[in-house]
């Protein structure tokens, strides 16, 4: 299940742990991510290739071609050279209602991508300062363990 783990940073910055392993470069690029009517992130994180190898980026999730009506995992399209990230959200038994998990509308953030030495992804970092909305909340529906970051 991805992500691991999201650290809150300081500066109001999200750092995505998708695997453990060591980042030894970084990589910077935008990414799409998918929010609901209150800006806050649902379903999961679209990547465009160009400023890395996308393929070999998302080749330690085994990714797959998008299949019409499934989702989970990690997908890539050669063709499109994209791949989109699903991330889990905390199930409906929490009390939230049907709008909090609607998607809305996707944000393009300015991204740093960490890579391991054979280019594989290994984590994500973005900030949520335009989207007015602070980064706890910005990230309050995704099912995975939240460390706020101290300065």
């Amino acid at each position: 299940m991805l992500p691991i783990r999201i650290t809150l940073n300081p500066d109001n910055s999200v750092t995505v742990h998708l695997r453990d392993s060591q980042a030894v470069t970084t990589i910077r690029h935008e990414a799409t991510l998918d929010v609901n009517r209150d800006g806050r992130w649902v379903m999961g994180i679209e990547l465009m290739g160009g400023a890395f190898d996308l393929a070999k980026a998302v080749e330690p999730f085994m990714p797959r071609r998008p299949l019409a009506g499934q989702s989970g995992g990690v997908t890539y399209d050669k063709q499109a050279n994209a791949a989109y990230i699903y991330v889990p959200t905390k199930s409906e038994k929490t009390g939230l209602i049907d709008t909090d998990m609607k998607y809305w509308e996707s944000v393009c953030l300015e991204t740093e991508f960490g890579l391991d030495s054979k280019g594989g992804l290994v984590w994500l970092r973005f900030s949520t300062r335009d989207a007015n909305i602070s980064s706890a909340e910005f990230v309050s529906l995704i099912a995975a363990p939240v460390e706020p970051q101290m300065a």
